[in-house]
């Protein structure tokens, strides 16, 4: 199912991608999909580190967007990168996170007693994907790189967790295991352009 490379997708402007600041639901380790969980404490100061990098980051670049998935945990970042970069916060629904179905809410232990039929033949990596009533892998990498190719010009994209995963391979091309596998920091900033990633910490 994971087997094979990445399909590619690109932009020809510099792209600053954020996972959002860390939340209760993190802490949990639940899958938060669709559904939100309050940022911590932790995760507004991420926010706040995050948004000053930022700032520094794009000084120079003009013309640069802030543009975020329509959940709230990322809207909640964005606020605060706005509040360092002075930009108006943009919303875009193609880069939110991976629809985790009915596992939405539900901590790794809770999915596998529900659906042992499934857990129990599902790969390490990218077992989210089987989630019932879920998204595939196909629809993610369909919407996000739909997204990389229509970047008008430099943008901060403050999105999630596996969608991060998903667009970095998408640009890099990696072999799926490789990006499912991928870290995915909350207070880190990834400049994504062209097909080259690099990873920025504050």
């Amino acid at each position: 199912m994971f087997d094979g490379q990445m399909p590619r997708a690109t932009s020809p402007h510099p792209v600053w991608l954020v996972r959002h600041g860390e939340t209760a639901w993190n802490i949990e380790g639940r899958s938060q999909g669709h559904r939100d969980s309050p940022l911590t404490d932790r995760g507004r100061a991420q926010a706040d580190q995050v948004g000053a990098l930022l700032a520094r980051l794009t000084a120079n670049t003009p013309g640069v967007r802030l543009v975020a998935s329509h959940l709230g945990r990322a809207q909640a970042t964005a606020a605060a990168i706005a509040r360092h970069t002075g930009l108006a916060v943009e919303t875009d629904p193609r880069l939110a996170e991976v629809s985790f179905g009915a596992w939405e809410g539900m901590t790794k232990p809770e999915i596998i007693a529900a659906c042992p039929q499934i857990m129990g033949t599902a790969p390490a990596l990218g077992w989210q994907f089987l989630a019932p009533g879920g998204e595939s892998l196909a629809g993610v990498q369909a919407r996000l790189a739909d997204w990389l190719r229509t970047v008008t010009g430099p943008t901060i994209a403050v999105s999630h967790g596996m969608a991060s995963r998903i667009l970095r391979g998408l640009v890099t091309g990696l072999p799926l295991d490789d990006c499912l596998a991928l870290a995915i920091p909350q207070d880190r900033v990834f400049r994504v352009e062209g097909e080259a990633v690099e990873e920025i910490a504050p």
